[in-house]
């Protein structure tokens, strides 16, 4: 119907497309002024956008719906969420024990067991963590690209949980009962990101740090090569090296001034230094909690406190 109604149409996993089908073409072959519709189909009620038909001798809107009638037809032969395959269901653990015992499992190359599990079981996996609803991972990008779109102004996201708890219960309030853009989901979530987005996302304000940042990283590759004449390669600690550049970076668009952490006599005991060594514990412990059973939810364990 007309005028921006939306319509629903529940649909049995049966006849689906064949309806949907039916139905699209004929409200394209009459030229029909349509509002949005969401067609749901199948047990999980999958929804299905159709765009507002504004003209019906439009040949730029033919093409746009009609790629839409094909993405709508994508969706409708989805299939369920119990059909997408994954590792082994444990009660209470989920799959945690299928894939910490995997011989692909390492806690600092997680990408290893995500490899060997896209090859096992396809891109599109059903994981179940203890304490967690059932996550679907995507690994093609395509996948990727279509679900951020979907969700672009309302992720929602499941990491670092244990973060949040912090931030939540800390006995000053530091952080006032908001756990930031990195834990939130929902109003909070788009509250901080609108306040931020603007300044970040705009492409002329990041002009104006295009001279600052190529001396940041002029300094660096004098670094590498004062490394490189030095030790003939570089040494095998490189890899803070490049935190240290990248805390330079980062200070330079957030604080608007430089840190020295490229300079060649920085201290070990420096803030830019200590900045740097609480970064990395933060992931290691946040790494722990995320990664293993959660624990800290029944207590504080040495990682949470």
């Amino acid at each position: 119907r007309g005028g921006g109604v939306v319509s629903h149409f529940l649909l049995s996993r049966s006849n689906s497309e064949l309806l949907l089908s039916k139905m699209i073409l004929r409200l394209l072959s009459e030229g029909m002024a349509l509002g949005t519709c969401v067609v749901r189909c199948g047990r999980l009620g999958h929804s299905v956008l159709l765009p507002r038909y504004i003209s019906s001798g439009a040949v730029k809107q033919q093409v746009n719906t009609a790629a839409a009638v094909e993405g709508s037809l994508e969706l409708a032969a989805a299939r369920p969420t119990h059909e997408i395959p994954g590792p082994r269901v444990y009660p209470i653990v989920g799959t945690l024990p299928e894939m910490m015992f995997n011989k692909s499992f390492d806690a600092r190359a997680l990408h290893k067991i995500w490899a060997d599990i896209v090859k096992q079981y396809g891109p599109i996996v059903k994981i179940q963590q203890p304490g967690i609803d059932n996550l679907v991972a995507l690994t093609n990008p395509d996948d990727c690209q279509t679900l951020m779109r979907a969700t672009m102004d309302n992720p929602m996201r499941i990491a670092f949980l244990s973060l949040k708890k912090i931030r939540m219960e800390t006995v000053d309030d530091y952080f006032e009962k908001k756990g930031g853009i990195l834990v939130e989901n929902g109003d909070e979530w788009w509250r901080v990101r609108s306040r931020v987005q603007k300044p970040m996302m705009r492409a002329k304000n990041v002009t104006s740090y295009l001279a600052s940042m190529d001396e940041v990283v002029l300094n660096f590759m004098d670094r590498i090569a004062a490394m490189q004449e030095e030790f003939g390669e570089m040494p095998s600690n490189f890899q803070f090296e490049l935190y240290k550049w990248a805390l330079e970076s980062v200070g330079l668009v957030a604080l608007n001034r430089r840190l020295g952490c490229l300079e060649p006599s920085i201290q070990k005991d420096s803030e830019p230094m200590r900045l740097i060594t609480i970064v990395n514990e933060i992931f290691d412990l946040l790494n722990d909690t995320e990664m293993n059973f959660p624990y800290w939810k029944i207590f504080p364990t040495p990682s949470f406190r």
